[in-house]
């Protein structure tokens, strides 16, 4: 099986608990996939700071940067869709809340927790905004949340 996995939202530094499951996912993938391929979509933030992972996992650099969210996001639904079809992908898994809701492939999505639901005031409102929208479409469009 053919997997993409979605690393275009880290920004080094910044994400705390979901850069932490990211890396740590990518550490046991090879070893409990082993039959597996592995497509790991990096940003130009991100890139290097996901060298020395198992050669099982290649890792596919999109010329943006996490920083930049709507250019984020707007790739997220676009390019890595086109790189799924263009690598003949079977899934892609988003580990940070979303996942391209077209596609060819199935998509598997990582929602670690609905906070924007119960405090929305603690985000600021583009990220507020994006998890309202995206949390709710990702979970209905996956195969598997």
């Amino acid at each position: 099986m053919k997997i993409g996995i979605n690393a275009l939202f880290i920004r080094p530094g910044w994400h705390g608990g979901t850069e932490v499951y990211l890396r740590n996912l990518l550490r046991v993938f090879p070893e409990v996939g082993a039959d597996h391929e592995f497509y790991l979509f990096t940003n130009a933030e991100n890139h290097t700071t996901f060298a020395g992972l198992s050669p099982k996992i290649r890792r596919v650099r999109v010329p943006l940067r996490a920083k930049i969210k709507p250019l984020r996001v707007l790739a997220e639904q676009t390019i890595l869709p086109l790189h799924a079809v263009r690598l003949g992908l079977d899934v892609i898994h988003g580990p940070g809340y979303s996942t391209p809701a077209l596609g060819r492939c199935a998509r598997v999505v990582t929602i670690h927790d609905m906070q924007y639901a119960h405090f929305p005031d603690i985000y600021p409102r583009g990220q507020y905004l994006f998890f309202k929208l995206f949390i709710p479409l990702s979970a209905k469009t996956s195969t598997a949340v």
